[in-house]
Order: structure tokens, then C-alpha cells, then sequence
């Protein structure tokens, strides 16, 4: 039996993490109980998959796999116990740290370089890579109803409102690039911590930029110039719905400075969404052999920089990528520019993520591994 412990709120990226695996694991016939970490919320998609282990009962001397942060480790039990560590920068806190050289007695993470920049913090815990992965039956290029019908060529940038995935430097980079142009942006980044802001979805005032709010409904704000439109999605979309969100949109952006994994990245590819992405880490293992549409829109890090936002991190956790925005601006007009090949899914693309990162090809190598 594998004992599972992942965050109960599924509107957060560990909790949806945390439930693919378990749905993986059950349609694979794993055993498996599950803990529920902090507050819950599932979103009913998995509620079949929480039901299908209910009697299940724990057992402290069989693995457990902690999918959370590495800093709550040591409220695990299980032998072994294994953390899924999950980090964006260079450095680890001294917390991370302590619990995963001294409490878990695996280490998996979610790619070769997460794994090398755990082994150079000085950790001897042995590590494993366990790629992260998307639903084929959910994310894929059937026929679906868009979930916002914009009519006009669709940009898609998803992620919560952060300086790390420069949310305001992809909205900003759509004004000045295609505020003239008949097409629209959905910005999927409703930032559930935000304190303060006008906006929890930016902190740009797009009134200043000449976009005024001209529809509201409960999926999403409006913003139009005339011209061309921003979407703001409403918070708590359904996870049944997220393929028609993703499929409501012709290419995707992501800009982000570091991920340990990025979901939104990873389910547009599985829709067959080509997306404009940094080759930073926790993206780069995913596209580096994807098809010839993907590496075109692929956008390399000019250097590091120090990891600060005064919010989550604050310069003493290493480092991040530095990008150049010019190299953003010239890809959404050069997607623009060739918005025929954009037209419809990609195929190629979509089959290529099913065949390499789908959630039972991790779950399989964590059942290997563990013996489960």
C-alpha cells in the first residue's frame, strides 16, 4: 500500500498535483490511502477518486509519499517517506533543507536540473526525478465548446498574478504589441493571496492604457479599447472546464522567471496549444524535444538575477532567470504574423505530451521505485 499525503484545496497547484497522482494510482490499481493537508476543497472531478479509497486505512510501516512542502515533511510518517520536492530558485531555505537531508529518506522532484541544484545545496538524500504530467482524457484536441467564444485570434497566459511568471510583463507586452490588432488575451491569473490591489489579476491599471471594463459575468471581465479585448477569468473554474479554457485561445505565454513545474504550460501542450514559453527551469525539460510548432516559440534566458519580490521571495533563496522582453514582443506578433498556423489545435503536439508526460508514466515510476 503507497500512503498519499497532498493538499486538500484543488484551486492550489500542490493539491492538483497531488490528485492526478492519486487518480493515476487508483486507475492503476495501486492501493493507496490519503491524508488531506490543510484546508478542503476538491473540486468534484476527483471525487470519484477520493470515494474509491475511503475505507482505505493507514499504515505507518508502508511508503508515503508527501506531496507539499518540503518544510512540513517531518508531519509524515512512513517508511520510506518521501517528499515530492518542488522549488523555483537556486538556494533552498534552511528548513527545506534540514528535512529533506535529515527527516524524509527519498527525495522525488520534478526535473534533472531540480535534481542537480538539490545534490549542489549538499544534500545526500538519494533523489529522484518524477516527471509531472497532464490528463489525456481531460487536456487533448477533441471537439469542445469554448469556455469564452472571443472571435477573434487568442492569446492565453495562466499562473497566479506573480513577479516570478511576470504576469504584468505578458499583459503589458500584449498592449503594446496588439492593442490595434483584432485579438484578444485571456489572463487566467487571479491571484487568490492579493491584498490590496485594484486588481487581483494585475497590478497594471489597464484603464491607463486605454482597455475600459465593458462586460462582466461569472466567468470573466472584460476589458476593450475598441480594438482589442483582455479577459479576466473569474476565480474557481471548474477543473472540467479548464480543456475549453486553454482551447478558447490559439497560443499560449508563458514568461515565467523559474517553476518547479508549470500545470498551465503543460495542459495548453496537452490541448494541442502551442505556447510562447521561457526556457527556464521547470520548463525547459518539457520542451526541449517537443515538436517543431513548440520550439519555435521558445525563448531562451539571458543570465540570472537575484530571486526578490518583496513578497514570497525576498533575496535569500538564490537566484532566477533574467529574460529579455524584446524576445516576447517579437514572438507574439510573429504568432500573429502567421496566425494560420494557429487556426486549429496541433496534433503533433497534443500526442507528443500524451506520450511523454502523462500523470500514469510518473505514477508508474513511483510505484516502481517504491514497490508498491
Amino acid at each position: 500500500m503507497l500512503n498519499l499525503y497532498i493538499s486538500g484545496s484543488s484551486t492550489l497547484g500542490y493539491s492538483v498535483h497531488g490528485l492526478n497522482m492519486l487518480k493515476a494510482f487508483i486507475e492503476n490499481g495501486t492501493d493507496t490511502n490519503i491524508t488531506l493537508i490543510g484546508q478542503i476543497n476538491i473540486d468534484q472531478y476527483y471525487n470519484k477518486f477520493l470515494e474509491a479509497i475511503s475505507s482505505s486505512v493507514f499504515d505507518k510501516n508502508c511508503p508515503s509519499l508527501h506531496i507539499f512542502h518540503s518544510n512540513y515533511s517531518n508531519q509524515a510518517l512512513g517508511s520510506p517517506l518521501v517528499n515530492f520536492a518542488v522549488f523555483e530558485t537556486t538556494q533552498l531555505q534552511a528548513m527545506e533543507f534540514h528535512h529533506l537531508q535529515h527527516t524524509v529518506d527519498l527525495i522525488f522532484t520534478t526535473t534533472e536540473d531540480h535534481k542537480a541544484l538539490i545534490e549542489e545545496n549538499g544534500i545526500t538524500t538519494p533523489v529522484h526525478v518524477i516527471h509531472e504530467g497532464a490528463d489525456p482524457k481531460l487536456y487533448n484536441t477533441e471537439p469542445c465548446t469554448k469556455y469564452i467564444d472571443t472571435g477573434k485570434f487568442t492569446y492565453i497566459t495562466a499562473g497566479k498574478n506573480e513577479l516570478r511568471k511576470n504576469t504584468d510583463t505578458v499583459i503589458k507586452a500584449y498592449i503594446e504589441t496588439s492593442q490595434l490588432k483584432d485579438t484578444a488575451l485571456i489572463a487566467h491569473t487571479f491571484d487568490p493571496f492579493y491584498q490590496g490591489k485594484d486588481l487581483p489579476w494585475t497590478n497594471l491599471k489597464l484603464e491607463n492604457y486605454g482597455y475600459k471594463g465593458v462586460e462582466e459575468n461569472k466567468k470573466y471581465l472584460k476589458f476593450s479599447n475598441g480594438v482589442s479585448d483582455i479577459y479576466l477569468t473569474k476565480y474557481g473554474i471548474p477543473v472540467s472546464s479548464m480543456k475549453s479554457l486553454y482551447r478558447s485561445a490559439n497560443v499560449g505565454i508563458f514568461f515565467s522567471k523559474a517553476e518547479g513545474w508549470n500545470l498551465g504550460l503543460m495542459e495548453c501542450m496537452a490541448c494541442g496549444i502551442p505556447t510562447i514559453a521561457s526556457n527556464v527551469i521547470g520548463h525547459k525539460e518539457y520542451l526541449k524535444d517537443a515538436p517543431t510548432v513548440q520550439k519555435n516559440l521558445i525563448i531562451e534566458p539571458t543570465g540570472l538575477e537575484i530571486a526578490d519580490d518583496g513578497k514570497w521571495f525576498k533575496g535569500d533563496r538564490g537566484s532566477w532567470a533574467t529574460l529579455n522582453k524584446s524576445d516576447l514582443y517579437d514572438l507574439i506578433e510573429d504568432v500573429y504574423e502567421s496566425k494560420e498556423d494557429y487556426e486549429t489545435p496541433n496534433n503533433t503536439l497534443s500526442t507528443y505530451y500524451h506520450n511523454n508526460f502523462n500523470w500514469h508514466i510518473p505514477a508508474k515510476k513511483v510505484r516502481d521505485i517504491l514497490s508498491v
